[in-house]
């Protein structure tokens, strides 16, 4: 008879973005207490439009929304634990599975904006509300209700706890994420040059 040795769970990894910034959210119980050196955990609250961040260093349930700060482009482990505790209004909802969203006409789903270098802001924008995106498992985003915005410019404020904590904040006003379409109907991810139909208009990438 085959025996198939069954290999424990220790820790999970993480990937930090070229701004220092990324969402996480871990299928096992995670230990913040005992992060590798270098790597911040925080959770958020939300008021009004206004995210705070604040570090997290307790161990949390499966499935929380986090947002990690380290070196860019690093991989951290992040040791699991048997059991996490359940971190009350957290701003940021934690997806452990590929999960179709999109904002409504009553509330806003945010995620982070994939930074391409140091000098790119740490910043969240809205899904479009014409179609679903796969959101990826791994990932946390924060959904505020629509009435929490004075206008229709939908702009987060974000803030921390401790903000000598962080290298560098950049507060700043951000537009919906937009959904690109080529002429056949097909959504395309990174669109090159040609003609395209964003949020119901024809563009041209030149």
């Amino acid at each position: 008879m085959d025996y198939m040795t069954l290999k424990a769970i220790t820790s999970v990894s993480a990937t930090i973005g070229a701004n220092g910034f990324t969402t996480f959210a871990s299928a096992y119980p995670l230990d913040l207490a005992n992060l590798p050196g270098g790597l911040t955990a925080y959770t958020a609250t939300l008021s009004g439009a206004t995210i705070k961040f604040a570090e997290c260093t307790q161990a949390v349930a499966a499935g929380t929304g986090l947002l990690l700060e380290g070196t860019a482009g690093e991989t951290y482990d992040i040791p699991v634990v048997a059991e996490g505790a359940t971190v009350s209004d957290n701003a940021l909802t934690g997806v452990t599975a590929v999960t179709p969203l999109k904002s409504d006409t009553e509330n806003y789903i945010f995620a982070m904006r994939k930074a391409t270098s140091a000098n790119d802001p740490l910043s969240f924008a809205p899904l479009t509300s014409e179609s679903e995106v796969n959101f990826p498992a791994g990932k946390a985003y924060i959904k505020v209700e629509a009435n929490k915005f004075e206008s229709t410019a939908r702009a987060l404020v974000l803030t921390f706890d401790d903000a000598t904590s962080v290298k560098e904040l950049k507060n700043s006003r951000i537009e919906e994420l937009k959904s690109y379409y080529n002429l056949n109907g097909q959504r395309v991810s990174q669109p090159s040059k040609g003609l395209y139909i964003v949020n119901g208009k024809k563009v041209v990438i030149k």
